[in-house]
């Protein structure tokens, strides 16, 4: 993935996990205080920050999902340059002689099944695993909640 959709992933992601958060503690409190809400009829206020809540995530994954469609149109992109490369080569290499007429239809189709699923793995796969290490390496500089002192 180009990396400047990449840092924009990590941003829009982060948004989207904490979007999703911020409306699911809304409506477990909604749920957990309806008594109370009934009592001093202020449901409908509370349904107006759950609404609020729900527009936020919904804003943040159509960022996310536009975003996400510029990721593939970039990779679709890439594996169509690479595949008309190979067959511009493989073009002049036979009209030059320096290979066989049989073998360039091969070249072609090789290179286009090819080039899909490396670029692929390098966008999105290593993406995913970087945002697994970043998590994992936040998770092990957060102080411990037991003192040391209490293990002993």
């Amino acid at each position: 993935m180009p990396g400047w959709l990449a840092c924009h992933a990590r941003a829009q992601g982060d948004t989207v996990r904490a979007a999703n958060a911020d409306l699911t503690a809304e409506t477990v409190d909604a749920i957990q205080g309806l008594r109370e809400l009934t009592v001093f009829d202020l449901t409908a206020v509370r349904q107006d920050t759950v609404s609020r809540a729900a527009g936020r995530l919904r804003r943040a994954q159509r960022a996310h999902a536009s975003r996400g469609g510029m990721e593939k149109a970039a990779i679709d992109a890439l594996v169509t340059v690479g595949t008309l490369a190979v067959l511009l080569a493989a073009g002049i290499l036979t009209a030059g002689g320096r290979m066989n007429v049989a073998v360039f239809p091969v070249a072609v189709v090789i290179a286009a099944f090819s080039f899909t699923p490396v670029i692929t793995v390098a966008a999105r796969d290593l993406n995913l695993a970087a945002a697994a290490a970043a998590r994992i390496t936040g998770l092990l500089a957060q102080p411990s909640p037991v003192p040391e002192t209490a293990l002993l």
